[in-house]
C-alpha cells in the first residue's frame, strides 16, 4: 500500500472516531456532572443530617432532664409521705405499747379488787355464821317465846 492511501485510510478511520470519543467524552462530562450533583446532595444531606441529629440529641436531653425533675419532685413528694407514715406508724406503736401497758394495769387492779371482794365475801360469810344465832329461821321464830 502506499502512504497516500493509508494516510486516507487513516482520515477516514479518524473521522468515524471523532465523533464517537466526542460522545463518550461527553457521556463522561455529565456523568462526572452528575456524579458532583450527588457528591453535593449528599454533603447537604449529610449536613442537614448532622444538624438534625444535634437538635434530636439536645431535644432528649431537655427531655431526659425534665423527667429527671419531674421524678425529683415525685420523689420528694413521696419521701415526705413516707415520712408522714412512718411519723403515724411509730405514734401508733406509741398509743399500742401504751394501751398493753394500761391493759395489764387495769388488769392488776381488777385481780386486786376481785381478791378484796373474796375477802369481803369471805368475812361476810365468817360473820354471818358467828352471828346466826341471833337471828332465827322463819321456823324457830314462831315457836321462840320471845316473839
Amino acid at each position: 500500500m502506499d502512504i497516500a492511501s493509508e494516510i486516507q485510510s487513516l482520515v477516514s478511520t479518524i473521522q468515524t472516531l471523532e465523533p464517537s470519543v466526542a460522545r463518550w467524552n461527553t457521556a463522561r462530562l455529565v456523568f462526572v456532572g452528575a456524579t458532583a450533583f450527588v457528591a453535593a446532595a449528599l454533603a447537604v444531606t449529610s449536613v442537614v443530617a448532622a444538624r438534625r441529629g444535634s437538635a434530636l440529641a439536645q431535644a432528649q436531653a431537655e427531655l431526659n432532664r425534665l423527667k429527671d425533675v419531674r421524678l425529683t419532685g415525685i420523689l420528694a413528694g413521696k419521701d415526705v409521705e413516707i415520712g408522714r407514715a412512718n411519723r403515724s406508724a411509730s405514734e401508733a406503736a406509741e398509743k399500742a405499747e401504751s394501751a398493753r401497758a394500761q391493759t395489764v394495769k387495769l388488769e392488776i387492779a381488777a385481780a386486786a379488787q376481785r381478791e378484796r371482794a373474796a375477802n369481803a365475801e369471805k368475812s361476810l360469810l365468817e360473820l354471818q355464821e358467828k352471828l346466826a344465832w341471833r337471828n332465827p329461821s322463819p321456823e324457830q321464830a314462831g315457836s321462840s317465846p320471845y316473839c
